[in-house]
């Protein structure tokens, strides 16, 4: 269950994680969600390399405890950069707290149910087959109610030549795959501020409001 939490968290929860941002960084998240949802935006699908990606944007999104250092990198070409114009990682950190004090997987897929219900009914499919594909069944989702979370922080890095990685591009012939950690203290002069991120030079919104 805790890795169904980190997939979804992953993969599909961005949007909570949007609206629990707004009243911190109302205009600059609220924008930054409208273009990733606007028709220009193309999302990365779950097979895909990143998580999102917009034209030449890419962005992968991570969710830890608010104690852990580590992120885990799932694949080769998740931390690769190569074509693209900027690739973020985002770290949503979280706190495990009491059920009532918090969200747990199922409150989240229910707020995007909720979010996508007047989308076109392609969409609100493609996110059925996603929870399916993630291992989600609304059979079990009393079950899922007995983890709970709350947002702690949020950082945002830079993927550049100094952030700790393996591409393919790295690695010695013959090894075809690689799933390792990063441990984000080694990456701190990467670390970036998540309003300049959205409003600097080749920026989300900027990619957007292309």
């Amino acid at each position: 269950q805790q890795l169904l939490m980190h997939q979804m968290a992953e993969s599909q929860s961005f949007a909570w994680h949007l609206r629990l941002h707004l009243s911190k960084h109302g205009p600059i998240l609220a924008a930054f969600a409208g273009g990733i949802a606007s028709m220009s935006a193309s999302f990365a699908l779950w097979q895909a390399s990143h998580d999102f990606s917009i034209d030449s944007l890419a962005i992968e999104v991570k969710s830890t405890l608010a104690d852990q250092k580590s992120v885990r990198i799932s694949s080769l070409e998740q931390l690769d950069n190569d074509g693209l114009s900027a690739l973020y990682l985002l770290n949503l950190k979280l706190n495990k707290v009491p059920r009532n004090q918090g969200r747990s997987l199922t409150d989240m897929v229910q707020l995007i149910r909720s979010d996508i219900s007047a989308y076109e009914a392609a969409t609100r499919r493609d996110f059925e087959a996603m929870l399916i594909g993630a291992g989600f069944h609304d059979i079990h989702a009393q079950k899922y109610r007995r983890r709970a979370y709350e947002w702690h922080t949020t950082e945002i890095y830079e993927v550049n030549e100094e952030f700790p990685r393996l591409t393919r591009g790295m690695i010695m012939t013959g090894i075809t795959e690689a799933r390792y950690s990063v441990n984000l203290s080694a990456a701190r002069d990467c670390l970036r501020d998540l309003t300049d991120v959205a409003e600097g030079p080749q920026s989300i919104l900027q990619v957007c409001a292309k």
